[in-house]
């Protein structure tokens, strides 16, 4: 079978879980070509050698760890219009029709499915906000970011014949076509050796003020590692407890599977990694991202760890007192090596519904 994907190019986690998926394809023997933008299609292509081309990506606009809607939707209006010319570059990247499109959160391999009329199964963790019924006490306190999040999700990828939902959490589902499956995991994370040594991972992109960080972390009694700081090339001892590491996948990897707990951003990746390996983790979702936000919520609520809006000593050193009964509580988490999804891809793409 000729399988057209498309990765949304916003982060890596996208790119991470669909080369998984899509490798496991490529086992099957069928023939996958990606369509991907920024970062993902670079992680990609590192990895599928000529099956990656690169389309027009979509991008969210950010200020101070904070997403600003109308300068996102009028940033990607435009690029939304020249959703034909991705169409060409998606045919393109295949030289020939293809059987089936898959797409993880890519509008355009979308629309692509739904101009030509080929199947179309969508696999991707986000379509848990608007495909599932929500608790209140998950979505109270934020309902503005859901209002104004929500219709973006919706239109993101329409029309497709099912809807694999990677999430850790439990909801009812709320539309037809729509299952539930646990969370994707890369072998790296699957295979890592788990330990508890006495250090803290700290991980927020290069966007983030890590000079608030630090700041935060210093007046904390516990020793810091703090990843994600731009222009780091090797360690830098920031204070006594905190040090900014460089960035290498199986060195963050293995500090991540030996640490104590992990304060972060809200990424659907990072909170997925942290629960399989043990890790409480303190959350700080961006601003007006209710993904994030309904995440962080859950992971709150089920007992894996805190969410905050903020990152302050106040925080950290509250998280850090419970860190211990967190991660009792994350002893009965259990995961399948992605077996069961990878079985339910198979069945989406051969037809069979059930």
């Amino acid at each position: 079978m000729r399988i057209l994907y498309g990765v949304c190019g916003e982060g890596m986690g996208h790119a991470i879980r669909s080369a998984v998926v899509g490798q496991h394809l490529l086992w099957k023997g069928h023939d996958v070509q990606f369509v991907s933008a920024g970062g993902a299609h670079k992680y990609l292509s590192g990895r599928f050698p000529n099956r990656v081309t690169y389309v027009l990506g979509l991008n969210t606009v950010m200020d101070r760890n904070t997403v600003l809607p109308l300068s996102t939707l009028m940033l990607n209006i435009a690029k939304m219009t020249l959703s034909p010319l991705a169409h060409v570059g998606s045919a393109i990247a295949l030289g020939k029709v293809p059987d089936a499109v898959v797409s993880d959160f890519d509008p355009w391999s979308a629309r692509y499915a739904k101009v030509t009329g080929l199947p179309l199964v969508a696999v991707d963790n986000i379509h848990f906000m608007n495909r599932c019924s929500h608790p209140k006490q998950m979505v109270a306190g934020d309902r503005a970011a859901a209002a104004l999040m929500y219709p973006g999700v919706s239109g993101m990828v329409p029309g497709a014949r099912r809807y694999l939902v990677t999430t850790f959490a439990s909801a009812p589902v709320a539309m037809q076509g729509t299952s539930l499956h646990l969370p994707i995991l890369r072998e790296k994370i699957l295979g890592a050796p788990r330990s508890q040594g006495p250090h803290v991972v700290v991980y927020f992109n290069d966007k983030s003020d890590h000079i608030g960080i630090v700041k935060a972390l210093q007046g904390v009694p516990a020793s810091f590692r703090v990843y994600g700081a731009p222009g780091v090339t090797s360690v830098i001892p920031m204070a006594d407890n905190v040090t900014l590491q460089p960035f290498s996948e199986d060195g963050f990897i293995a500090d991540l599977a030996s640490s104590r707990a992990v304060i972060g951003g809200a990424g659907f990746t990072l909170m997925t990694e942290c629960i399989f390996l043990g890790k409480p983790l303190l959350a700080v979702p961006f601003g007006q991202q209710f993904e994030q936000i309904l995440n962080a919520n859950y992971l709150e609520g089920i007992g894996y760890g805190l969410r905050s809006r903020n990152l302050g000593e106040v925080e950290v050193a509250n998280f850090l007192n419970r860190a211990d009964g967190f991660a009792e509580n994350l002893r009965g988490f259990q995961h399948d090596g992605n077996a069961e999804l990878l079985r339910a891809v198979d069945r989406a793409l051969e037809g069979h519904l059930t």
